[in-house]
This record gives structure tokens, sequence and C-alpha cells, in this order.
């Protein structure tokens, strides 16, 4: 699965055609196949799988979460001031755009009293906010990758983008 998503740029096996690059990324293809499996196989088979990952994850966390705070920079530490304003308002609209699904959603999801309302919106809120694994790992690929830097003669339109992502 893995081998799907590589390849140089210019000979990937399944081309994306609007730009260079994979159609697949092959992180993702991997955590595809591995959800696809477990449907398919025994419980039994699933649970042996599960309690031998288990054992390696006690590992491969250490590996991920070093790698991650590796790459920590206390020289941006500055430019808080800029960032926190941009963070705070976005959080408040994701968070007033998940109040109103709640609410436009509480009939259908067979709620009996308002007074669950807002529990169930913090939970849902704070489920959205992204954890530091795959989004730390994956993260960087299309800037490495150098994802955005073909085709675009207008580089405006892509910050755009990756601001609004």
């Amino acid at each position: 699965a893995f081998g799907m998503g590589s390849g140089k740029a210019g000979h990937e096996l399944v081309p994306m055609g609007f730009c260079s690059g994979s159609l697949f990324q092959p992180e993702l293809l991997v955590i595809v196949t591995g959800t696809f499996f477990s449907y398919c196989a025994d419980h039994a088979v699933c649970a042996e799988i599960e309690h031998i990952m288990g054992g390696v994850w006690v590992f491969g966390q250490l590996v991920l979460f070093s790698m991650l705070g590796s790459k920590t920079s206390p020289a941006i530490l500055p430019q808080i001031v800029h960032i926190v304003p941009i963070m705070a308002s976005g959080l408040m609209c994701r968070y007033l755009g998940v109040l109103a699904a709640m609410a436009a959603t509480f009939k259908a999801r067979g709620c009996q009293s308002w007074s669950t309302l807002l529990p169930d919106t913090c939970f849902c809120f704070l489920s959205t906010l992204p954890r530091a694994t795959i989004q730390g790992a994956l993260g960087a690929v299309p800037l490495k990758q150098r994802f955005f830097s073909h085709g675009f003669a207008n580089k405006v339109q892509v910050q755009e983008f990756i601001f609004v992502a």
C-alpha cells in the first residue's frame, strides 16, 4: 500500500493529473489498508494483532513524540502575538459552528433535555482539535515534497489555501 503512493516526480504509479505528485498519500493509504483488513478479518485475528501492535506502540510513541518535539524551536515565540488572535477567532468560529450543528440536530439525536447541549457541544468541539500524532507526523509532507511549488505562477492562492486549511 505504501508503494502505491510513492514515486519520483513524474514517475508516480497513480499520478494526480492536474499537477505533479501521486494521487495517493502513502501514509494514509497504509491506514486505509489496515482499516479494510480489520473490517474483513476475523475478530480473534484482529484482537491478536491489536495485542501485538499495542506492545510495539510503546516504543513507537517514544520515537514519534521525540521526533515531533525535536522540531520545536523557541525562536518562533516572539511571533505568538500575531498567531493567537487568528487562532482564537478560528476556534471561536469552530465552536459556534459545532454549537449550531448540535442545536440543529437536537431532536434527531434523541436528546430529552437542553441541559445536555453544552456538554455535548464541548465534547464535539474538543474532539475536532488537532492532536500531535498523525497530523504532526504528516503535516510537513506537502512542504517537504514541494507540493505547491509546481504550476502556480501566483503564490497568493497557495498561501490563501494553506491559511484556510
